[in-house]
């Protein structure tokens, strides 16, 4: 203190007591260290948990922290803030995403009870592509609830790649041991000239499903698909005279698969990989015949063995193939072949004759022949007949293949016109009757009722049309509903290669 002249006359002292602040600073220090050693806790076990692990909120936005191996698994680099359908979308189908949405919203709904929903969890085992590679991921979510609300949810998210990859492996070696036991079985009881057409068809057939399979893309997906699914119906008819029945089976299986990718508007980067490991799978099963073939072939070479050809082998596999798929639908067939001679083909074209033959025998058996009972109803008798004929006429050969079946019911036709989106209902009324039969070559259109390994998807006679044309020749039919279907092929006898580019 001082006085009016500026002398200091005393000295007043001020006191506080801070103790409660320095402990809050104390505490504020503590509280910040803890908080570090947690940040730093959970960055450690981000940075080495080993799966994916992250949040998302009610708009579906992945929380700012997840772990490192997240980026790993989904092939990301960037995933805060992003929204988690949208970055799925492109990795995984359509149909499954829209499954994932409805889930999710189920989920951030507290209405459903978690453990009611928890197994309805579409985000099992599902097929993604990442980075070009098809990999199979397990998403599993928990709630995170308060005050009664669903805030967000704890996602966390598995490669199980390896592991279902083992297991199809596991199957895959079972079912290759099976399939080369059959292949045995094949080589060792069929006549050789067969087998070696068989391979034939094959191999050709491998080259156009190759090509196709590499053109592959949404620009032409249509072409591509019908080429693929051509020469699969022609391997698993070839497949059906041999009576190699894993390999119809197979076939039968893709051509499915096949059906499902032509209803898609565009194919995704998964329907076109799937395609080519359908191909790929086609191939590895060719590599496996041929091998057999080749230690057969060493083995009967050392020990003098073989069998010797028989001219009427074909012919003898078409009659148990229709007698086969006779006993199958409950059928009795007879089978006549007194006028053909496999020797009066033209040898550039058997594969041609083999292929329309098989597709024709089984036509005339799944559609034509009729069940005894129905035979019996409309005063026929119970064994239905079937009947090949082959002869020269000037310079082409003429192929006949008749049945006493049920013809060709243009009603039906008319049907499967416009169900198969060929035609309108218009259109198909003002077609004469000749142009209705006719287009039971259109590819699509089939009077099947259902669909089965031997018919049903209208492939098999739009096949052999295009075959037969491409090397000038043509094929013709005639038809009297309830009593017979004649069809007439004719081929040249002058070379021309066989190509169906």
């Amino acid at each position: 203190m001082r006085d009016n002249n500026n002398n200091i006359t005393g000295i007043v002292g001020i006191s506080r007591d801070i103790t409660a602040q320095k402990l809050l600073e104390v505490q504020r220090k503590q509280y910040r260290k803890k908080l570090e050693t947690a940040k730093n806790e959970t960055d450690n076990i981000l940075k080495n948990v080993e799966e994916g692990l992250f949040l998302i909120d009610k708009n579906f936005k992945i929380a700012s922290q997840h772990s490192t191996e997240l980026k790993n698994i989904l092939g990301e680099n960037r995933l805060a803030n992003r929204n988690f359908l949208k970055m799925l979308k492109k990795k995984i189908e359509p149909e499954v995403i829209t499954l994932v949405e409805d889930y999710l919203d189920m989920l951030f709904d507290m209405k459903y009870t978690f453990d009611l929903i928890k197994e309805l969890n579409p985000c099992v085992e599902i097929k993604t592509i990442i980075t070009d590679d098809i990999k199979y991921l397990t998403f599993n979510f928990k709630r995170i609830v308060n005050n009664h609300k669903v805030e967000q949810l704890i996602v966390t998210v598995d490669d199980v790649t390896k592991e279902i990859e083992l297991a199809r492996s596991l199957q895959e070696e079972k079912e290759e041991s099976k399939r080369n036991l059959e292949w045995l079985l094949l080589i060792l009881n069929v006549e050789p000239h067969m087998l070696d057409e068989f391979v034939n068809s094959y191999e050709y057939e491998l080259v156009v499903l190759k090509k196709a399979a590499k053109n592959l893309n949404n620009a032409s997906k249509i072409v591509e698909l019908n080429t693929i699914s051509r020469s699969i119906h022609s391997i698993k008819g070839n497949a059906s005279l041999l009576e190699i029945s894993f390999l119809v089976d197979v076939m039968h299986r893709i051509e499915d698969s096949m059906l499902t990718y032509k209803n898609k508007k565009r194919l995704s980067l998964v329907d076109i990989k799937a395609i080519k490991d359908h191909v790929n799978f086609i191939q590895k099963m060719y590599n496996e015949l041929i091998k057999l073939i080749e230690q057969i072939k060493g083995i009967n070479k050392k020990l003098g063995n073989g069998k010797k050809y028989d001219p009427q082998a074909f012919v003898k596999s078409l009659k148990r193939l229709a007698l086969s798929m006779a006993k199958e639908y409950d059928k009795e067939a007879e089978f006549d072949y007194s006028e053909f001679s496999a020797d009066l083909i033209p040898e550039n074209h058997r594969l041609l004759v083999r292929d329309a033959l098989v597709q024709l025998v089984r036509n005339a058996m799944r559609h034509g022949i009729e069940s005894k009972e129905t035979r019996k109803k409309f005063g026929k008798e119970a064994v239905g007949h079937i009947k090949i004929s082959g002869f020269a006429q000037d310079k082409d050969y003429l192929l006949i293949l008749e049945d006493d079946g049920q013809g060709i019911d243009n009603v039906k036709v008319a049907k499967a016109l416009t169900l198969s989106g060929e035609c309108t209902a218009e259109e198909v009324e003002k077609m004469n009757e000749q142009q209705l039969i006719e287009s039971i070559f259109i590819p699509g259109v089939s009077t099947a009722t259902d669909t089965d390994k031997n018919a049903g998807r209208g492939m098999g006679m739009d096949i052999i049309r295009k075959k037969i044309e491409k090397i000038g020749g043509s094929i013709s039919m005639m038809t009297k509903p309830g009593r017979f279907t004649k069809f007439i092929v004719t081929i040249p006898y002058e070379y021309k290669p066989f190509n169906m580019n």
